[in-house]
């Protein structure tokens, strides 16, 4: 399988040598060897179930190291395999007997049952174009993979009955353990207390020690008694101190060993119940599912598939269970017929563990049927909108509009005071012998690439005249050592609070303070600088992302909400294990280059249909991929479909810290003004509304987008599709369907901006898309009777708040801080709306 982390016949599919063992002929599949280069021909059959496969060429007692590969080959199912197929997963689910070991084949059922939404187009189409009636060939063959389907989705509730088995006794295993630890614990804090009290005994009898000391020197026929006992005592508290030792470091590892089993324990099974939703997911979603099963089977799986949460990444308890204690749902249990009031019955329950777990309820509803002005997906005959929601969403477009100009738009003075620091340091720079003649001072990050703020920090790197190196290259091959020279320079120069603890770092750098030129009253009298050693890749990726923040002002607007409200949520912070600023910029553009126009106001993922019949503009996306793009695209006549390459130019770099490690460092620079007035004229944004925008990015990334099986990328494309992990862990390395975020650096490909985040804050980090998504739609679909809910539930003192009745107010409650969720007692103080969204109690909506 792609990505596989080894080769072996323990991870291969099938494994064949190819070259005899000394002294041996193969005459099935000979080889020819010339020097370095093998020659020859394997037969191999397709394997049974689709995904991914390819095949590689290893020693076989060095199965970790791939000496060549070839190219992927994509295993997919066609209507006449799918029987034969589905017998196949059905009898490995029944040679297992249900173990819990079985998740490869739950993953593979529900490869097979999946339908995406290209092949979901293509079946509607079918069906239009031939919509006769089934012939008795094609029946009975639907009805035979229907059975063996069936018998699968049967097998897989086994499996997951064998999880939950499994689970629950490795939890009594970790209770038992978590007994044993409280144990050890009282016994150190017992021998900590009586460690305290000899202590405290010790310093009285030294204080007494004088006093007695006339009454214990006249007792000299008691000194050798005396020194025997001083002799037995100390071998005894050797003896103590080895016994306590050898306490706490059974302690220690005990704890150690119970929080790694019960973080494996807890994640094995939810990676179990995400197998199951995902099988059930695939026939909720399939339109011919009712090809292979009857009705009331598909309107069951359906009830069933309403008590999965994937933000909870668990199942609800089932109401129809007759075992309130039980794990896991049984479907026999589930009424014959199901009606509108067993569907409610699930979400209910659903909605309790979502309040439970997640503090709110998500709401899931789409913009278009918030929009749609009769209630459902969507708009009526007459094409009418709700105007409580389109009002909504002109309110918070205009606010947004007018926070950046007041909070965030940097006028020509700061530009201006950042130019004259530069100016400054580079003089700094040219007086230091350390560094070659002609070094410059080059501005890059969040002050250059036109996503910073008026408060942004003044990052700054050395540029070396090309072909020169440091006078003492040899010996200081980081520069570190220039570099701490010239902060002695900085600090005669007249900067403050002169840091240099980063200059061990792999780029290392110089943190300082520099006087704010033509400072105003209420500024800052000083600017944070940083300055690091040639960093060639950092300024061509402030170049990148300046291009991509000129072509329309809608990006730097939506950069600097999520911005905001990143922060806000306590969820921007790298050392917290959460997510840098450049990593949410990446996800925003990742955004805007893979969606397009619907036609109807609204956007989508490049992946989903053109609308019928498609034209130029709902083909495009919303930003253009300058990684990507194809120039000559911009010199055709107007209307000309939006155009792609099919491979990358080669702009190759080497990699300035990484050795043997060479860059692309390709894309389409906007270098002259007739480039860029075209690129504005091709990529409009004055039909593009901020607040859809910025709901349809929380949404995507809260419900829509993957994050076990793609990448955050910019290199994802509508012509090629999202970024797959499995691509990353064949090439790169990284972990296949890990449950955390990955997110791809434009020109280091081997890098993930996002490997700092952990399971569990990437958890919070997608809680935080969905809560603020639900805000929104929360406000523009309820009006005055959730308003009354929600005031019942706060404060007199936030009674007497300001409701949400314009877009500040509902930016503000997007970007509430995080430390105002939790409640005088510790609780979090969210409720639920009866929209299903949220509404917060712990603050009144437009307080910041």
């Amino acid at each position: 399988r792609r990505g596989c982390t080894e080769n072996g016949t323990n991870a291969s599919i099938i494994s064949k040598e190819i070259l005899a063992p000394p002294n041996e002929n193969r005459n099935d599949f000979p080889f020819q060897v010339s020097g370095n280069v093998i020659f020859g021909q394997v037969p191999f059959y397709a394997p049974r179930t689709p995904g991914h496969v390819l095949f590689r060429l290893y020693w076989a007692n060095e199965p970790l190291y791939t000496l060549a590969t070839g190219p992927t080959l994509y295993v997919r199912v066609i209507d006449q395999d799918l029987e034969p197929t589905l017998r196949f997963i059905l009898s490995n689910f029944k040679s297992k007997k249900g173990s819990a070991t079985s998740l490869s084949s739950l993953n593979a059922l529900s490869t097979v049952l999946h339908v995406d939404k290209q092949q979901q187009s293509k079946q509607q189409q079918s069906r239009q174009q031939s919509p006769s009636r089934q012939s008795h060939h094609q029946q009975h063959h639907h009805n035979s993979a229907g059975r063996a389907a069936w018998g699968c989705i049967c097998e897989s509730r086994k499996v997951l009955e064998a999880c939950a088995h499994e689970y629950r006794k490795q939890k009594e295993k970790l209770g038992k353990l978590e007994e044993e630890i409280e144990e050890l614990k009282a016994r150190v804090a017992e021998k900590d207390k009586a460690e305290t009290e000899l202590t405290e005994e010790g310093e009285g009898n030294e204080k007494s020690g004088t006093k007695n000391m006339e009454s214990n020197s006249s007792g000299d026929n008691n000194t050798c008694v005396d020194g025997k006992v001083e002799d037995n005592k100390e071998k005894g508290d050797n003896d103590d101190a080895e016994i306590d030792d050898d306490l706490e470091a059974r302690l220690k590892e005990k704890t150690s060993a119970w929080m790694g089993g019960r973080a494996a324990n807890e994640r094995k099974w939810k990676d179990s119940q995400i197998s199951f939703a995902s099988i059930l997911k695939a026939v909720v979603c399939n339109p011919s599912a009712t090809l292979l099963f009857r009705r009331e089977l598909v309107a069951k799986i359906k009830l069933e598939y309403e008590l999965w949460c994937s933000l909870c990444e668990s199942f609800a308890p089932s109401p129809f269970n007759s075992d309130p204690e039980a794990m896991c749902v049984d479907f026999n249990q589930f009424p014959q017929h199901v009606t509108p009031s067993h569907y409610k019955q699930c979400v209910n329950s659903r909605i309790k563990m979502q309040e439970a777990h997640l503090g709110f309820v998500p709401n899931r509803k789409t913009l278009s049927h918030v929009l749609s002005g009769n209630g459902g997906g969507k708009n009526n005959n007459n094409n009418t909108m709700d105007r409580n929601a389109v009002e909504t969403f002109n309110k918070i477009s205009a606010s947004m509009g007018q926070l950046f100009q007041d909070e965030y738009m940097e006028a020509d003075r700061i530009h201006e005071q950042r130019e004259i620091v530069r100016s400054h340091i580079e003089g700094i720079v040219a007086q230091c012998d350390a560094f070659p003649p002609g070094t410059r001072v080059v501005v890059f990050g969040s002050s250059a690439n036109g996503f910073g703020s008026p408060s942004s920090d003044l990052d700054m790197c050395l540029q070396m005249p090309q072909g020169s190196k440091l006078p003492n290259a040899d010996e200081d091959t980081s520069g570190a050592g220039a570099m701490a020279i010239l902060a002695g320079l900085l600090e005669n120069g007249g900067m403050k609070e002169v840091d240099t603890v980063r200059l061990t770092a792999r780029i290392p750098i110089i943190m300082f303070n520099c006087p704010r030129p033509m400072a105003v009253e209420g500024e800052d009298p000083t600017m944070e600088c940083d300055l690091s050693m040639q960093n060639p890749l950092a300024c061509l990726n402030t170049t990148l992302l300046l291009s991509y923040s000129r072509i329309h002002p809608v990006t730097r607007v939506l950069a600097a909400i999520i911005k905001r409200w990143a922060k806000a949520r306590d969820i921007n912070n790298p050392s917290k294990h959460t997510l840098s600023t450049y990593g949410y910029i990446i996800m925003l553009l990742h955004f805007l280059t893979y969606h397009k126009r619907t036609g109807t106001g609204l956007v989508c993922p490049a992946s989903d249909p053109p609308p019928n019949p498609p034209n130029p503009t709902t083909l495009a996306p919303l930003l253009p991929n300058l990684l990507w793009m194809d120039g000559s695209w911009l010199g055709s006549p107007p209307g000309t479909p939006y155009k792609e390459l099919n491979s990358l130019p080669a702009q190759m770099m080497k990699h300035p810290l990484e050795e043997d490690i060479v860059v692309n460092t390709y894309f389409f620079r906007l270098a002259e003004e007739r480039i860029f007035q075209a690129i504005q004229q091709r990529f409009p944004s004055q039909d593009l509304s901020l607040g859809i925008l910025l709901a349809s990015f929380f949404r995507y990334y809260a419900y829509e987008f993957d994050f076990k099986r793609h990448v955050i990328s910019l290199h994802s494309t509508l012509q090629h599709g999202l970024v797959e992990r499995e691509v990353k862990a064949e090439i790169n390395g990284w972990r296949v369907y890990s449950t955390s975020i990955a997110v791809e650096d434009p020109f280091e490909t081997f890098y993930d901006i996002a490997h700092v985040v952990k399971g569990a804050n990437f958890h919070k980090i997608r809680n935080e898309f969905a809560l603020a998504y639900s805000k929104i739609v929360d406000a523009a679909t309820t009006n005055s009777n959730t308003r009354k809910k929600q005031q019942k539930q706060q404060s007199q003192q936030q009674k007497q708040a300001k409701e949400i009745n314009n877009g500040m107010d509902l930016i503000n409650w997007i970007c509430e801080p995080a430390d105002q969720d939790e409640s005088q007692d510790g609780t979090k103080s969210q409720a639920v709306s009866a929209g299903g969204g949220v509404a917060s109690s712990s603050t009144s909506p437009k307080s910041k």
